[in-house]
């Protein structure tokens, strides 16, 4: 019952649209045996070579500490500190350096304590060998790193790609024999038509009946519904028609059904430069005061300790491919037009934080919420 199960959660991939923008190319591969088990090999391969150089770090730094005559335990912190770091990659642990051995990086007193009678032996194995030792094991986590989790989870999700490949196939002989076409096909379908054409002549001739768009909820749109839709809003401001479209960046929570929330949070802008008019809705008719005070409070620190923690992230190869001004104010341009204002008398409402566990925290946080609402006056709860 559980293999069923899972065959069928695997199978529903087919009807996302990821699936469907998956290339003619790529699958020709998927059922070739042989190439997938030559890209397995590949995967493996990027696999022990991360481990193995991490492990060899380990081995001369331990050769290192040995040939100065020196163990772990001499070292500031003993297993704990920079020294049972790289015991643990001795041992092929795969652990990302932690705040100790990163502030031992051209640190030489943070290798030692301050009463330590081995100080001038730690000075000297630091200096000749292990700062650089440790320099390469932290050069290893950031894009080597990036490559070997990506090569780990490709290679376990391999398998699961080949049921769904040929659960394809069984499908596509299906479809034949009954002469049928699959709805969670039309976007797919519609995209071949186009073909990167901006005038298809399908579009065309409904920009000759339809000379108005409005698309709600936009944050929720995808890529390819936005690629099928983009030549008819073209066509409509071409000819001087009004056509709209309404969303809330801050809302795209649907990314299961492959929507962009960069769409809506500034490629639409790019692409339509010159011939969009921004209007954002500052009022919140819905929302008491105090709800909407605490919401724009909240909001505008949050927002900046959430790109300072995005922008602490950023590798060298993030910021090539994408512009320097778009990924370090991603999350504020996102949410620069968040503050609301109250339009009438609308005063009261009730805020409340309540901080939990990580461990179970969306049960314990269920539980409390009749509590809190009985506590505050809220709701009488029976």
């Amino acid at each position: 019952m559980e293999i069923n199960s899972d065959l069928v959660k695997t199978g529903e991939e087919l009807f996302k649209e990821g699936f469907s923008m998956v290339g003619e190319e790529t699958i020709n591969k998927l059922n070739n045996k042989d190439f997938l088990r030559e890209y397995i090999g590949k995967l493996y391969a990027i696999e022990k070579k991360f481990k193995s150089l991490l492990k060899n770090i380990g081995i001369d730094a331990l050769d290192a500490m040995k040939s100065y005559g020196l163990e772990v335990s001499d070292f500031s912190n003993g297993k704990n500190g920079v020294a049972g770091y790289f015991e643990k990659l001795f041992f092929g642990e795969i652990k990302e350096p932690g705040k100790r051995p990163l502030d031992a990086l051209d640190n030489p007193e943070n290798w030692h304590t301050k009463s330590s009678s081995r100080q001038k032996d730690i000075l000297e194995a630091v200096k000749n060998k292990l700062n650089n030792l440790l320099r390469a094991a932290i050069d290893l986590f950031k894009i080597p790193y990036n490559e070997f989790n990506t090569a780990v989870v490709i290679r376990k999700q391999l398998y699961s790609l080949g049921i769904i490949n040929d659960l394809s196939n069984r499908i596509k002989q299906y479809k034949r024999e009954k002469g049928i076409f699959l709805l969670a096909e039309t976007p797919g379908f519609l995209e071949k038509i186009i073909s990167n054409n901006d005038s298809p002549f399908i579009y065309e001739k409904t920009g000759d009946f339809f000379k108005h768009f409005i698309i709600d909820e936009f944050q929720d749109t995808s890529v390819l519904q936005w690629n099928n839709f983009r030549p008819l809003i073209n066509e409509s401001l071409s000819n001087n028609n009004f056509s709209m479209i309404v969303g809330d960046v801050k809302q795209s929570i649907y990314r299961w059904r492959n929507s962009d929330w960069s769409l809506l949070g500034g490629k639409v802008q790019k692409e339509f430069e010159g011939r969009i008019l921004n209007d954002p809705l500052r009022d919140n008719w819905r929302s008491m005061d105090k709800i909407i005070d605490f919401n724009n409070s909240f909001f505008a620190s949050a927002v900046s300790f959430l790109q300072q923690n995005f922008n602490s992230k950023l590798s060298e190869e993030d910021l090539r491919n994408t512009s320097y001004e778009d990924l370090t104010n991603r999350i504020k341009n996102a949410y620069r037009e968040s503050y609301q204002f109250v339009p009438n008398n609308n005063t009261g409402g009730h805020t409340r934080i309540n901080f939990f566990e990580a461990k179970d925290w969306k049960d314990e946080a269920l539980k409390n919420i009749p509590l809190k609402l009985k506590i505050s006056g809220i709701a009488d709860i029976h």
